[in-house]
């Protein structure tokens, strides 16, 4: 679970503590925060971190995302002084906002994220402006922003925007101004929604412990109630392995790394070898059954208390290691592949030539009647002259480097108005077949303001037939 960590430069915070006539408000507040990120490290060593810096170029922003506590600590030194000048000229909520909607960039959807921010509490009489900025509906739900308040439980003006733009707000009263560890103790106990990293895989008869990186959210399935749970924990049991090209377009909405976790049982670290290898050479996937159970010790087997939560997969990930990818919640995954009989590996079908590329042959069929909209039409391709493959299951980034494409090519009309027909009909094509209307609604809204001015009606009335638009 990533957490943003940043200290209010409100001139004021240089005034010392009334309990500590040599420490200042900052200087308390610094303190703090080693605190919060010696427990956050202690109790999951692969969260990461991020605290607000200011920039060799004189711009604040969030520091790189890290999991080393020695790094972390340091960086907290580093946080902007309440007596810079440019901290004296920039308001500290507007500052901050930008660089939220920044870190929050580099994270997929349903990546639930940690806002702590530490103030002196100083109550200013200065009205905030009219124009404050607004952070964007999808981030507002996934950030539950933390205010450690020295000065008791009210909202200084200056902070006001923070609560106004996140859903999940707190304000912690620290007027007693208690122990650095106490405080960070306190803050930790907003982490409801966090699922332990740890997870138990099984595949048959064998099972292995396994850390999830980053750790797992629960916020997604607001429908678990986590505090039946005692440390819950995810158990991920692999019902069968679908190769990759029939995989299309699989509706997913986080996407986490699996590395072993030390446990009494050490083969757990040769199941995990073995599958990553067989994903490897057989370029498949695993598909998964996730479910929410309490933890239990190693890699131990229980359906005590067992929910199940979602589908998902696990795949060979491009930097040589095990990654499982959630599907959403009440997700129809595998709605796209067509009807079949068996989902199994392919050793289990003895006798038969279940997958062959050159003769298109494969275990999992898509219906004869059924277009599948994931293949399309390609002069060059390595499945025959009719049909590729086209994926967005090994990319990071999803869709956005078709999307970017079709908005580069917008600029280039008409000159390139086949090629640009040719990738938006792809990928309006691949978004219906998701059931992705989000990214379909996106690409009409902002197809639009891309478009040149002076383009002929001929050529305009063909870009909104191609995305499904109707013409004024």
């Amino acid at each position: 679970m990533p957490w943003l960590i940043a200290i209010d430069w409100a001139f004021q915070s240089l005034r010392k503590l009334p309990t500590n006539a040599k420490e200042s408000y900052f200087e308390y507040s610094q303190s703090i925060v080693k605190s919060l990120i010696s427990n956050i490290h202690t109790k999951d060593p692969y969260d990461l971190v991020s605290v607000l810096i200011k920039s060799p170029e004189d711009l604040f922003e969030f520091a790189q995302f890290s999991d080393s506590r020695s790094s972390n600590l340091q960086i907290v030194d580093s946080c902007p002084h309440p007596n810079e000048p440019l901290c004296l000229k920039t308001r500290f909520t507007d500052a901050l906002i930008h660089s939220v909607q920044s870190a929050y960039s580099k994270f997929t959807s349903c990546q639930h994220i940690r806002l702590v921010v530490l103030t002196d509490g100083y109550r200013d009489f200065v009205n905030t402006n009219d124009d404050e900025l607004k952070i964007p509906e999808f981030i507002r739900d996934e950030i539950t922003c933390i205010v450690i308040n020295h000065s008791g439980c009210q909202v200084p003006f200056r902070l006001k925007p923070l609560k106004y733009n996140f859903t999940d707000f707190h304000n912690h009263d620290n007027k007693s101004l208690t122990g650095c560890n106490e405080v960070a103790d306190s803050v930790m106990k907003f982490s409801s929604c966090e699922i332990s990293s740890t997870a138990i895989l099984s595949i048959g008869h064998l099972s292995a412990s396994c850390s999830l990186l980053p750790s797992p959210c629960i916020r997604p399935w607001k429908h678990i109630n986590i505090r039946n749970y005692t440390e819950p924990q995810f158990y991920l049991e692999a019902f069968g392995f679908l190769q990759v090209n029939d995989m299309g377009h699989p509706p997913i909405v986080s996407r986490y790394t699996m590395v072993y976790s030390q446990d009494k049982n050490e083969s757990g670290k040769d199941t995990l070898k073995v599958l990553l290898a067989s994903l490897k050479g057989s370029h498949t996937t695993a598909i998964v059954n996730i479910y929410i159970q309490s933890r239990v010790d190693g890699d131990s087997i229980t359906e005590k208390n067992r929910k199940f939560i979602t589908h998902g997969f696990i795949s060979e990930s491009p930097v040589n290691v095990l990654s499982l990818s959630f599907f959403g919640e009440e997700s129809k995954a595998v709605a796209w592949l067509g009807p079949f009989d068996f989902l199994a590996s392919s050793g289990d079908f003895e006798g038969h030539e279940v997958y062959n590329v050159e003769k298109k042959i494969t275990p999992f069929p898509v219906g004869s009647l059924e277009r599948p909209s994931y293949i399309l039409p390609a002069a060059s391709s390595t499945i025959g002259s009719e049909f590729q493959y086209s994926t967005w299951l090994n990319n990071t980034n999803g869709p956005s480097a078709d999307v970017n494409k079709i908005f580069r090519l917008c600029k280039r009309l008409p000159e390139k108005s086949e090629y640009f027909l040719k990738e938006l009909h792809r990928t309006m094509s691949l978004a219906e077949v998701l059931g992705w209307t989000e990214l379909t609604q996106a690409i009409q809204s902002l197809l639009p303001t891309h478009l040149s001015p002076d383009l002929d009606v001929e050529m305009l009335r063909k870009v909104y037939h191609t995305a499904r638009m109707k013409v004024v």
